[in-house]
């Protein structure tokens, strides 16, 4: 069971569920895929306009701590980690750490300009049919020709300040 992928929405980073603490390394790990820029945007800092490209997290590692119940040293030593795996680059400065998450764009299939991903014609990004069958399934049949009453999953959109509500702790 650990081929594929799933959709994962960003706001579950705010959900409760995800937010407690500490983060296990691969929480840590998810979590930083999820605060990854999936959209190239300018802002200014301190008087000075900046660039945040695809694939890169503009997070201090002090707020990382802090977001994953780490000190900054653990910190330090799990970034260590990805980069000896050559899962992210790390480059600090004065104007902040920027964390470089290796081949985001290849793994989490950013949409070109005619709807198809990046580098391809099928709709596929890695040749296989798995993924490709799911989009050309939009009359919702599954294999057997049965309809399907629920809504594809891409059609799906979840309201997790809903959930959140409806399983608070008390």
């Amino acid at each position: 069971m650990n081929k594929g992928w799933i959709r994962i929405y960003r706001s579950l980073s705010i959900h409760w569920l995800w937010l407690d603490k500490p983060f296990a390394e691969g929480q840590a790990w998810c979590d930083l895929l999820l605060l990854t820029n999936w959209s190239t945007h300018n802002t200014v800092k301190n008087g000075t306009p900046i660039e945040y490209e695809v694939g890169t997290v503009c997070q201090s590692k002090l707020y990382l701590a802090s977001r994953w119940g780490w000190n900054r040293k653990k910190v330090d030593h799990f970034l260590k980690k990805l980069v000896a795996d050559n899962m992210v680059q790390v480059k600090s400065n004065k104007s902040g750490t920027r964390i470089y998450i290796i081949n985001f764009t290849k793994h989490q299939h950013i949409r070109t300009k005619d709807g198809t991903t990046d580098g391809t014609t099928d709709g596929t990004t890695d040749g296989s049919t798995e993924g490709h069958n799911i989009r050309k399934n939009k009359n919702n049949y599954n294999n057997n020709g049965n309809t399907n009453k629920f809504k594809n999953y891409e059609e799906r959109d979840y309201d997790f300040t809903v959930l959140e509500k409806k399983f608070a702790r008390n």
